[in-house]
């Protein structure tokens, strides 16, 4: 894999969350209307902690595509226990209801993260890394 073309995945993985933010926020009534009801059953996590570790993941990620669009191998550790976080985390909050589009993307940026895990261990592009 080239250099280009694995910045490209990058710029699209990271363009990826603004997509989703806006995506979730601009839902249907009557799915923000059950996600709320969702809020208020038991979770394993309170909300306060679930937002509080949803950030610390974003700032993970965010140091991580540094490193990786500099090929630094630490951000190659970085962005892939960034990745296993995101995925603990969510099968550890409450019960997640969303739109077709916001599960769609969610699917096609966790593609994209398999593809940028898959390229950091096993393409030319871990040689690259320092």
């Amino acid at each position: 894999m080239k250099e280009s073309l694995f910045k490209k995945i990058l710029w699209a993985d990271i363009l990826c969350w603004p997509l989703l933010f806006t995506a979730f926020y601009f839902q249907p009534q009557y799915v923000s209307d059950l996600y709320v009801y969702s809020e208020s059953l038991p979770s394993f996590l309170n909300s306060g902690l679930e937002l509080s570790l949803a950030i610390a993941g974003l700032v993970i990620y965010l140091i991580s595509y540094i490193l990786l669009f500099r090929f630094n191998k630490f951000g190659r550790i970085l962005y892939l226990i960034s990745f296993i976080f995101g995925v603990i985390l969510d099968t550890q909050t409450s019960i997640v209801i969303s739109s077709g589009i916001v599960f769609g993307l969610d699917h096609i940026q966790a593609m994209i993260g398999g593809v940028i895990i898959f390229s950091l261990f096993t393409s030319p592009i871990k040689d690259k890394l320092m």
